[in-house]
């Protein structure tokens, strides 16, 4: 099977993680509000994040035979 694999052009590798659906304007207006935010801070403020995702979610990343 490997042979076949290989003479029709697959090869065995790890595929990479992509962020589903991302938007990178999206992300960059985010970022600019973010640190203007963050400017605007007093002293004794303090910016904390929380993630929703959990552990079980993640995916796995296996090698596989990709063309």
């Amino acid at each position: 099977m490997c042979d076949w694999l290989k003479r029709n052009n697959f090869s065995y590798k790890k595929p990479s993680i992509v962020p589903g659906k991302a938007n990178k304007e999206l992300q960059e207006v985010w970022i600019a509000e973010y640190f203007k935010f963050k400017q605007n801070l007093k002293p004794d403020e303090t910016i904390c994040f929380g993630d929703g995702a959990h552990l079980i979610r993640d995916s796995q990343l296996s090698y596989g035979w990709i063309k």
